[in-house]
């Protein structure tokens, strides 16, 4: 955390927006299935899709206006849609089991790909529950570890349905890696665990039993930082207690039918993009306008500070002098022969790699495994300057 602290502020926002980066990636793994409805590749609508109607009565509680089951969108039968109110696009489709319906409430952030909302419900037709309330970070440099988040999610998960809880401990479940998207997950190549906590309680006066199920995974680097980070995604399941089992089993089931909308899942990830090229160049601006009037101080105080010293320093052109890489090791710059203006340009920090797009923006790094052709633009690796005398 304390190493955090110290980095320079652009560092620090593309370490976090990394790492929103790989938890959309992550939530929304591109493929490729074969959904049966048509998608309009402009709108990213289906056929049969109808655009949701403006809801009344907005307050400050309920800004969307609408009652609480108008905004979820109640929906029965033998199949489903998840629509994401954020993007305005499906998600994709799902087959329900007999007697089950599925309620949700999505709002995908259309500037940041962020879920701002998510909650996805089903009810079973003998009281048994299905909750996911999608994904949540945690991070060192954020001030979040593993098991603050995931007891956070147990709380959100449950609540209130049950009384007179009690809270087993956290155990490797034998029931997640039957569930595709765990499946999915691993694929990313991530450490992925799957692990659960038993639950028991009372609903309404009857025995219930629950299972609160986690996929952990863990993001091991942030932005080339070594970092405690990850990403949870939670479901709970709760039944009366003698149809725990085969409430599980319809979870699988239903979960199996699941198809995504490639279209979505693509978009989100264009979004998570663009959002860090947008701020990587918003800071880069800022934090070079900062760099060069510091570059100008530095200058004036070197010329009154060695002005009587014979060494041939200049504080412009070509020139780089022994004096001038003093000045840089003390002061946290590297001095690089800009290409865009054919002057020296200063730059806060002391990386291994730099690289430069040739239009006066610089990035470095000290991750030997960075691909800079990520980076949007023309970029080049550059070495700092040397002294020449």
């Amino acid at each position: 955390m304390d190493k955090f602290k110290e980095l320079p502020l652009l560092k620090k926002v593309l370490i976090i927006t990394g790492f929103v980066i790989v938890a959309v990636i992550l939530f929304y793994p591109y493929d490729e299935p074969v959904y049966n409805a048509h998608f309009d590749s402009q709108t990213g609508q289906t056929a049969h899709q109808n655009q949701p109607q403006p809801a009344a009565g907005k307050t400050a509680q309920n800004p969307e206006g609408g009652s609480f089951f108008s905004r979820f969108g109640n929906s029965t039968g033998k199949q489903v849609t998840f629509f994401d109110r954020g993007l305005q696009m499906e998600m994709g489709t799902q087959t329900l089991t007999a007697g089950w319906e599925m309620q949700h409430d999505i709002y995908i952030n259309p500037q940041s790909a962020v879920p701002e909302r998510y909650i996805v419900e089903y009810r079973g037709p003998n009281g048994e529950i299905i909750r996911s309330l999608g994904m949540e970070n945690y991070a060192q440099f954020l001030g979040q570890n593993f098991e603050q988040t995931w007891r956070t999610a147990l709380q959100n998960s449950i609540r209130g349905e049950l009384q007179n809880l009690s809270v087993g401990n956290l155990q490797r479940s034998q029931t997640i890696p039957r569930l595709k998207s765990y499946r999915e997950a691993v694929q990313q190549g991530y450490p992925t665990d799957p692990l659960e906590v038993q639950i028991r309680g009372t609903r309404n006066g009857q025995p219930y039993e629950g299972v609160f199920q986690i996929i952990h995974i863990q993001i091991p680097e942030v932005g080339g930082f070594q970092q405690q980070a990850g990403i949870v995604a939670t479901q709970i399941v709760l039944a009366p207690a003698n149809l725990l089992a085969q409430t599980i089993e319809k979870q699988i089931e239903m979960e199996q039918s699941y198809i995504k909308n490639p279209h979505h899942d693509q978009r989100t990830q264009q979004i998570a993009q663009a959002n860090f090229q947008r701020n990587f160049q918003q800071n880069q601006q800022r934090i070079n306008a900062q760099s060069n009037q510091f570059a100008e101080q530095n200058r004036q105080w070197s010329e009154n500070f060695f002005g009587s010293w014979n060494t041939g320093s200049s504080t412009g052109g070509s020139g780089y002098s022994s004096n001038d890489q003093f000045l840089d090791a003390i002061t946290g710059h590297s001095t690089f022969d800009d290409p865009h203006t054919g002057h020296q340009r200063q730059i806060e920090g002391h990386y291994r790699y730099n690289f430069t797009d040739g239009m006066g923006n610089y990035y470095g790094t000290d991750d030997p495994s960075f691909d800079y052709h990520s980076l949007q633009g023309n970029w080049q690796r550059i070495e700092p300057m040397r002294p020449n005398n």
